[in-house]
């Protein structure tokens, strides 16, 4: 800890520490304290977060429903994609605007979910590569977007493109259709019914056919005995 002594010493060492030290002495010792504690009570500067660690935005601000699968979270990537690009596309910034902000935690549920799938070595070090390449693509996307130097969506849209398409084809596909199997299943259930209740309105129909050709013949016969 500095001390009175220490820092005329320091500072004048050819004197000594008597009562008698000149005023320069105490006034340069307060003024050396009062920065001290200048400094120590300053607050901490706020990171920047716009690297690949803190993905660029605040968990709290923004939300998207975490995909269970990792088809699943490409079928939302993909969504996100085309809902950004086709905001761009119309100059309506503020449709790309929260899914731009998104896309970062989305990427994160599906490095998480890849871990899960049976990938080789090449399609991890692919996914991985892939990955980040879209978290720089759209980053540099929303700094543009947020006055910053990056790049505008047409400027990094083919290089988006490909890595996604690098992360599709990585989807089994069995998996990719899973969803739309549970809707079809639904809808040809309800068409199964249908049908059956056509062919039960066909037989009663055939049915009532037979009754009235029965009674026609009935008739016949007994207008032929009279």
């Amino acid at each position: 800890m500095l001390t009175r002594n220490t820092l005329l010493k320091t500072y004048f060492p050819h004197r000594s520490c008597s009562p008698g030290l000149p005023v320069l002495g105490a006034v340069l010792f307060n003024y050396l304290l009062a920065g001290c504690a200048s400094e120590s009570e300053a607050p901490p500067i706020p990171a920047v977060m716009h690297d690949h660690d803190d993905h660029g935005h605040d968990h709290e601000d923004h939300s998207h429903d975490h995909p269970e699968t990792f088809a699943e979270a490409v079928s939302q990537l993909t969504a996100m994609r085309n809902t950004i690009r086709d905001g761009f596309a119309n100059n309506d910034e503020d449709a790309a605007h929260e899914p731009l902000h998104d896309v970062g935690h989305l990427l994160e549920d599906l490095e998480g979910l890849a871990e899960k799938e049976s990938l080789t070595d090449e399609q991890k070090a692919a996914l991985k590569s892939s990955v980040e390449t879209l978290f720089n693509a759209f980053g540099d996307v929303d700094k543009t977007l947020h006055g910053g130097e990056g790049a505008t969506y047409s400027e990094v849209s083919e290089k988006i493109d490909a890595a996604l398409k690098t992360i599709s084809d990585m989807v089994k596909p069995g998996d990719a259709h899973h969803d739309d199997d549970h809707d079809h299943a639904d809808h040809d259930h309800a068409d199964h019914d249908h049908a059956d209740h056509k062919d039960g309105d066909h037989k009663d129909a055939d049915h009532k056919d037979a009754d009235h050709k029965e009674e026609t013949a009935a008739e016949g016969d007994s207008a032929k005995k009279e």
